[in-house]
């Protein structure tokens, strides 16, 4: 041949004069070749030629390359993990290699020291010291990378070498979303057993709660009922549950058919525009034993505000409602005893004052005038607690009889003269004429008017004005009494009519009042078919109408 073998380790050894030892793969020869040549001289140092020494290498490099295809497949595989990966040597702790997954979260890492990248430390951290890599074990491990602001699950895979462990394959497996959804889990998980707990504290309450306790569908069928349930009606659970109601069920059908179609009548009023129903009924138990009950009956929605459940709670308050009677009927008895001698010391006072026992001084004036209007004021209190007792025992009389109510209207302010005077109140009153004789109950409208008149000039500052309307209309008299005073607060307005109770405004003007008075007018104005309501504003004044029908 014309030319040398690439790389030649004779035509090296011919220049140089030294040995050489290279792989020389030519195609004429066919076959890779180890050469290795030595140059040879002579007694006086002179290069004679060189002596070789030739190897067949196919084999090994036929496994070098076999490796080399290996690497590249797991290098090639590791690059295409989404997890990252990096390999660091075991004595030196230097990275070797790193996928694009970890270049791509921790930067350019190869020949890096790890612990110094990935730790900031100065010398070896505890985990780069754990020998059970070095011993060939796999080891688990987690950490938090604050730079990264991310959790990671390592995974360090020993690396066999005919050394030893030279080296460990470090996985970088992102669970920084998975411990959040284990917190988030955790907190729901504890939540839930603060809800299963609270529900359990609250089923164990309303099973064992004194009321009797009912849950229908929307349709009225029981689906729960709790042990009040079975001791007030003395019906079983069983024979509730599953049963279509009309209030608890149609058991109250079969046991009083009577009553039962009132049971309908009340169950007809509930219905998803008017869910609610609050009442005093009477209900019969299994045995036909009639009782008093506190009826509440409520609806309850899931998070669409769909109807999906109703609640209605009883009360037994037979009980209560006799001792509310004994009560009644002992202020009834009371009041009456205590009228007489009242009326013998009113009396007797107001003659004194009047001078027909002698003359007074003024010291025995006010004390007498003092005993007048207390024993006045203490009347007016039993007459109002006679006429509670004779509604709510059912004994309040109505006596119808002609009346004018322009002339009543006039006795009434005439009454109240001296009270409008001291306060320099304007009355302004306005009488629908041709109205005549009315059949109504001279009491009772002379109660609800002087009732009505007697707050507006209480309530009303001094200086104020007081209107009073009377309008004929087709079916009945319309009576207004209005007046510019303090009015009554908004959120206090649905328990005006209520027994005892006074708005907070009106207890700082005057703390004198029972409130009693406006409890009555209502009572009776609707025994007697008349209606009531107001309408007001705090601090503006308050407008009463009163309906007096015409027969």
């Amino acid at each position: 041949r014309d030319d040398h073998i690439k790389n030649c380790p004779f035509a090296m050894t011919c220049e140089d004069k030294e040995a050489h030892t290279e792989e020389v793969n030519d195609p004429l020869i066919g076959v890779p070749l180890l050469v290795t040549t030595s140059p040879i001289f002579d007694k006086d140092g002179e290069f004679m030629g060189s002596v070789h020494i030739s190897k067949d290498i196919s084999e090994r490099k036929q496994s070098e390359a076999a490796i080399e295809n290996e690497r590249n497949r797991v290098k090639t595989i590791l690059d295409a993990l989404e997890d990252g990966v990096c390999m660091i040597n075991q004595k030196t702790h230097e990275i070797e290699y790193a996928n694009p997954a970890l270049i791509n979260v921790f930067g350019p890492v190869e020949g890096k020291i790890c612990y110094k990248y990935f730790h900031d430390f100065v010398g070896i951290c505890d985990f780069c010291k754990d020998d059970k890599v070095c011993k060939g074990e796999v080891v688990r491990w987690e950490m938090e990378f604050k730079k990264q602001g991310r959790i990671y699950e390592l995974v360090d895979i020993p690396l066999d070498s005919p050394d030893g462990i030279s080296a460990k394959l470090e996985i970088f497996h992102d669970i920084t979303e998975k411990k959040k959804a284990d917190e988030q889990l955790k907190t729901y998980t504890g939540k839930l057993e603060e809800l299963t707990d609270d529900l359990r504290k609250f089923q164990m309450a309303v099973e064992n709660a004194s009321d009797h306790v009912v849950i229908t569908n929307p349709g009225g069928t029981v689906i729960y009922a709790n042990k009040a349930a079975e001791s007030i009606t003395g019906f079983e659970k069983s024979e509730m549950i599953g049963k279509n109601a009309s209030l608890w069920g149609n058991l109250l059908e079969k046991c009083y058919e009577k009553d039962g179609l009132f049971c309908q009548r009340v169950w007809a009023m509930i219905d998803e525009s008017n869910p609610y129903f609050f009442g005093e009924v009477v209900n019969f138990r299994k045995n036909s034993e009639r009782y008093i009950a506190d009826l509440h009956i409520s609806p309850v929605y899931d998070e669409h505000n769909n109807l999906v459940y109703y609640i209605a709670i009883e009360r037994d308050i037979t009980k209560l409602k006799e001792i509310d009677r004994a009560k009644t009927e002992f202020v009834s008895l009371a009041s009456h005893q205590l009228r007489t001698p009242l009326t013998s010391i009113s009396l007797s006072s107001e003659l004194l004052l009047r001078g027909i026992s002698g003359d007074i001084d003024e010291g025995q004036k006010e004390l007498l005038t003092e005993i007048y209007d207390s024993t006045k004021r203490m009347s007016e209190l039993i007459g109002a607690l006679l006429n509670i007792s004779r509604i709510e025992l059912g004994t309040f009389t109505i006596n119808k009889e002609p009346i004018d109510i322009a002339e009543s209207m006039d006795q009434i302010f005439e009454e109240l003269k001296l009270q409008i005077e001291n306060k320099n109140l304007k009355i302004e009153r306005s009488n629908a004429g041709g109205i005549g004789a009315i059949q109504y109950d001279r009491n009772i409208f002379r109660m609800i008017i002087e009732n009505l008149v007697s707050n507006s000039i209480r309530y009303t500052p001094s200086g104020g004005i007081i209107k009073v309307g009377i309008e004929k209309r087709a079916n009945d008299i319309l009576i207004t009494v209005e007046d510019n005073g303090y009015g009554i607060p908004e959120k206090e307005q649905g328990r005006i009519f209520t027994k005892l109770f006074r708005a907070e405004n009106a207890k700082e003007v005057a703390s004198d009042g029972a409130g009693l008075g406006l409890y009555i007018v209502k009572s009776v104005a609707e025994r007697a078919g008349s209606k009531i309501w107001f309408e007001s504003e705090e601090n503006k004044g308050t407008k009463f109408y009163v309906t007096i029908p015409i027969e």
